[in-house]
């Protein structure tokens, strides 16, 4: 069959196949799960990319694009304190954390970990965050 053929074959068939191939799976969770193990060890990154451009589309409506050309405009660093993410996960550099207004969902910009936890922890309230840096002024 070609492939083209295939792709007929799947468009007519859609719901057949599927529901044929999730009780392949149901049936035979012993070779999904090496399969997906042989895959993640063949595509280091792959995951962690399909994982990343759902989450940037479905929690910010931003592409990988966008994100990534914010990042160049950040210099590769954080909006705040110009670092790169030092946070790691698993040996992986994680990714720097979209800062957005929890009202309006405009992106502000990219920040680090630490940056990101400082902000929230200050409930986003400009008023706090210059209390706190009046505060750590006064007692240096």
């Amino acid at each position: 069959m070609s492939r083209k053929a295939s792709v007929d074959y799947y468009e007519r068939n859609r719901d057949v196949v599927k529901s044929r191939t999730a009780q392949w799976q149901a049936d035979n969770p012993e070779k999904v799960k090496a399969s997906q193990i042989k895959y993640r060890i063949a595509h280091p990154g792959r995951l962690q990319e399909i994982r990343l451009r759902h989450r940037l589309k479905k929690k910010y409506n931003i592409t990988v694009t966008e994100y990534n050309t914010i990042l160049f405009a950040q210099n590769n660093a954080c909006a705040i304190c110009k670092q790169p993410e030092t946070n790691t996960t698993s040996k992986i550099t994680a990714l720097l954390a979209v800062d957005h207004n929890h009202t309006t969902l405009k992106i502000r910009g990219l920040l680090c970990k630490g940056c990101n936890l400082a902000i929230g922890s200050m409930k986003e309230s400009p008023e706090r965050l210059i209390a706190a840096a009046e505060y750590l002024r006064e007692r240096a």
